[in-house]
């Protein structure tokens, strides 16, 4: 097994050299301090100086601040729209490509070795996304997916069957307990039971066809108060997901809620101490102070979603570009303990972008701090 994984990392980091961006299609700052090549048979390359202070470890397992949604690769998205169409094969492919391609180059940062000329300046910078403290392993990137999401699972684990990615360079993370097909049928699309646990895991398992790092309970708004918590309480439940997380199943048990009232009574409740990782929309921190509070207390790593699609920049909802959205998200935790998830379809490129500039702004900023202490 350990010659396989060799073999695919080799053949894949292979592949991303030849298609990745060039060092220049990042900003400078986040590159200035990652320069060490590694030069060893697997290719990789990572940071020579720095802590990994923006990686987030979940599950045991580092990985990368910016992480992608997958909801539109298999049912209509966002809700309620009128104009969806749903893409072509060939239109995922190249989405998860440029996702894997861009971000392992983020990671693993390849860029020339610098010359004594430029080592003064750039021992005056911290790396800005990642500097790996396991050279040989650089984070991974978080792909966050679910049974509710139509297609999407099967989808993405058609992608990786036939694009195999290293074990280490990729984090999935899936919900169980929803249904699109059971939603369009007029039916309860959200059953939060042992026997449903039973089913979704196995579905998950065969549509995906890699392992699960982190399988959550999906408690979005349809989810009544009393279902939500009814599940999060249920011994049956709660004894299936440790056994599948102690047979190897799964990596880590979370919850995913999107609703203020249930996180609070969640919290109030200490259901969410023993879950390994924790998902909310980035709405339900800006407009809760005492909710964001909570969680930064819990000290669980946080993955947010839906910054851009709920406009949180701004006290008005409806208000804040892209952009701004991105960056108050980010601004929510401290670096390395939160990983935002984008479910953008169109704008990957300027996501990964804003993220990177967001964090070189900061390193900026915290480098000249020092520099005045």
């Amino acid at each position: 097994e350990r010659e396989r994984e060799r073999e695919v990392e080799g053949v894949w980091c292979k592949q991303v050299k030849a298609r990745t961006p060039k060092p220049q299609d990042f900003p400078r700052e986040s590159l200035d301090c990652i320069h060490t090549s590694m030069g060893d048979e697997r290719g990789l390359s990572v940071g020579a100086l720095g802590e990994p202070a923006n990686a987030v470890t979940v599950c045991g397992q580092r990985v990368l601040p910016l992480g992608v949604g997958t909801v539109w690769l298999g049912r209509p998205w966002p809700p309620n729209t009128t104009d969806f169409v749903s893409p072509a094969e060939s239109e995922i492919d190249a989405f998860l490509n440029k996702a894997l391609e861009r971000l392992a180059a983020w990671s693993s940062c390849s860029a020339r070795a610098p010359d004594d000329t430029q080592r003064g300046a750039e021992q005056d910078a911290e790396s800005t996304l990642v500097a790996s403290a396991d050279l040989a392993l650089p984070p991974a990137l978080m792909i966050d997916t679910a049974t509710a999401y139509g297609t999407a699972e099967r989808q993405l684990g058609r992608y990786l069957r036939a694009n195999p990615v290293p074990r280490g360079r990729l984090f999935v993370a899936t919900k169980w307990g929803g249904s699109w097909e059971r939603e369009v049928a007029g039916q309860p699309p959200y059953i939060l039971t042992r026997r449903q646990l039973d089913t979704d895991l196995k579905q998950s398992e065969e549509a995906l066809g890699v392992p699960i790092s982190l399988l959550y309970y999906h408690i979005p708004g349809q989810v009544a108060f009393d279902d939500a918590l009814r599940a999060m309480q249920d011994v049956d439940v709660w004894a299936a997901l440790k056994a599948a997380k102690a047979s190897g199943r799964i990596g880590g048990i979370g919850v995913s809620i999107s609703s203020p009232d249930v996180l609070r009574a969640a919290l109030k409740a200490s259901l969410l101490e023993p879950m390994d990782a924790i998902q909310v929309p980035a709405r339900m921190c800006v407009q809760h102070a005492d909710l964001l509070a909570a969680l930064q207390a819990l000290g669980k790593p946080v993955c947010i979603n839906s910054a851009v699609r709920h406009r949180v920049a701004g006290s008005d909802s409806s208000s804040g570009d892209a952009e701004d959205c991105l960056k108050a998200a980010l601004a929510l935790f401290d670096p390395g303990h939160a990983v935002l998830l984008t479910g953008t379809r169109t704008h990957l490129d300027s996501s990964i972008d804003c993220v990177a500039q967001y964090f070189a702004d900061a390193t900026k900023k915290a480098t000249a701090t020092l520099k005045r202490c």
